[in-house]
């Protein structure tokens, strides 16, 4: 549903100027403004909180909230190419790490894939479904010009599971590495924390699989129906900000144990801790950014596409990060073997 404001060109510039400033807030903050004159039609709740009921052209905001033209200009709106060229950058750079970590594995070490590798794999996989719901939505140009169908509803319910779902296998991934790293290592009380916090993202992602399914009900055809009204769990606020919070605490759980190993002086302080903990505070600004980008909303409604990737791509690295130790360990060593055989004839020159 379209809001039209316009404004009369009189020499009253500051009635102008005041709602022009209503219309303003109703864009920054997605919701309908009282300043609207009498009878003017307000957006629904879904189509307030909907990820794809935006264009993103000049043209469309200057039709959807009657700006000026050179307002509407200032601005860079993120189309749907846009979306299309970050994402599969962001896939290929994890899909790098991805292939490293295998490569140490399988070449460096000789060794079989274990739970955290295969977990790492099928998050790779669970990334790729992702970005394949998002290119379909790209193809459908629905991301510059929305319009509702039965497809896109499908798609936007599959990617449901491909990004809320999904985001728990990187985070099993880490806890697996941990089980792995740290054996024998610890104490019987942080071996009953490994414990707690693995059976609270256990159920924390099997609350968000359970609240995508059935938030609407039994009937999951519900979903993709296209009358007025109908139950989306794509668009519904509630299971948003559940799978949001559920989402926050574990990362929150998971990446606090190699802080509470260094407190504890079980780990000792690296480059490559640092790097890894320095990726993961990004990955929680990402989801946070993600959710104001839904609930208070931005203006660039397209931008929570390379958002989502970004944050898959990033809780990807770092989990792929902490087994390429030995592939680091190994380059250094031949780097500096190699200084060596360089200086050695000057050495012996010199004596």
């Amino acid at each position: 549903m379209h809001i039209h404001l316009q404004l009369p060109y009189s020499n009253h510039a500051t009635i102008r100027c005041l709602a022009l400033f209503s219309c303003l807030l109703s864009v920054v903050s997605h919701r309908p403004s009282d300043k609207f004159p009498v009878g003017m039609p307000t957006p629904s709740r879904s189509h307030l909180f909907s990820r794809l009921d935006h264009g993103s052209s000049p043209q469309y905001c200057m039709l959807q909230y009657a700006l000026p033209e050179t307002l509407c200009n200032m601005a860079y709106f993120i189309d749907g190419r846009d979306c299309m060229v970050s994402e599969w950058i962001l896939l290929i750079v994890a899909y790098v790490f991805v292939a490293l970590r295998v490569y140490t594995r399988l070449v460096r070490l000789r060794q079989k894939l274990d739970w955290s590798d295969w977990l790492l794999l099928l998050s790779a996989l669970d990334a790729l479904g992702l970005i394949i719901c998002d290119t379909l939505t790209y193809q459908m140009d629905v991301l510059d010009n929305w319009a509702p169908s039965v497809a896109l509803s499908k798609i936007s319910f599959a990617s449901n599971y491909f990004y809320d779902v999904g985001m728990g296998f990187p985070k099993l991934s880490m806890l697996a590495f941990y089980w792995a790293y740290f054996r024998g290592s610890i104490g019987p009380g942080m071996r009953k924390t490994l414990y707690g916090i693995t059976a609270f993202v256990c159920a924390c992602y099997t609350a968000i699989l359970w609240d995508d399914t059935f938030f609407c009900g039994r009937d999951v055809s519900v979903q993709w129906s296209q009358e007025e009204g109908a139950c989306s769990v794509f668009y519904a606020p509630e299971p948003f900000i559940v799978n949001f919070t559920l989402n926050l605490a574990c990362y929150l759980a998971v990446y606090a144990i190699p802080l509470i190993l260094l407190i504890q002086g079980v780990l000792k302080a690296s480059t490559g801790l640092a790097v890894t903990f320095t990726l993961g505070t990004l990955t929680i600004f990402t989801t946070v950014i993600r959710f104001a980008t839904l609930k208070i909303g931005t203006g660039q409604p397209n931008l929570v596409y390379p958002l989502s990737m970004l944050e898959m791509a990033l809780a990807i690295i770092v989990v792929a990060l902490p087994g390429l130790k030995p592939l680091m360990r190994s380059t250094s060593s031949r780097e500096h073997s190699v200084e060596e055989a360089q200086m050695a004839p000057e050495i012996k020159d010199a004596k």
